[in-house]
């Protein structure tokens, strides 16, 4: 069964790089904004979906051997999630995006 799932849709998992940056780059992000009392805020989301989006694309591109398209597509969707003005939603989106690959490896399907 589980044969039949992968095979559906290969690619469709991100790479547990990806996470770890989107985890890192928006708390450090989010708390650079922080200590600029928000002042600085357009800069700094402007920045983590800028950094974010371009490490993702290239890793997914690179490490993972996604297509340019596909790749782009997880790049600017996880740019998205680092740009949200609160580290909530990159945080919880890098813990799934960690979780999902360590289950892949523990089963073997890396």
């Amino acid at each position: 069964m589980a044969d039949v799932e992968d095979a559906k849709n290969p690619k469709a998992q991100m790479h547990g790089f990806s996470g770890a940056l989107l985890l890192i780059v928006d708390n450090a992000l989010f708390g650079a904004n922080a200590a600029s009392l928000g002042l600085a805020s357009p800069f700094f989301w402007l920045a983590a979906f800028v950094f974010t989006g371009t490490a993702v694309f290239l890793v997914q591109k690179y490490m993972s051997e996604d297509d340019t398209g596909l790749a782009l597509t997880k790049g600017f969707v996880v740019g998205v999630l680092a740009g949200v003005p609160t580290s909530i939603t990159g945080s919880a989106g890098a813990i799934y995006i960690m979780g999902a690959a360590g289950f892949r490896a523990i089963r073997g399907k890396s």
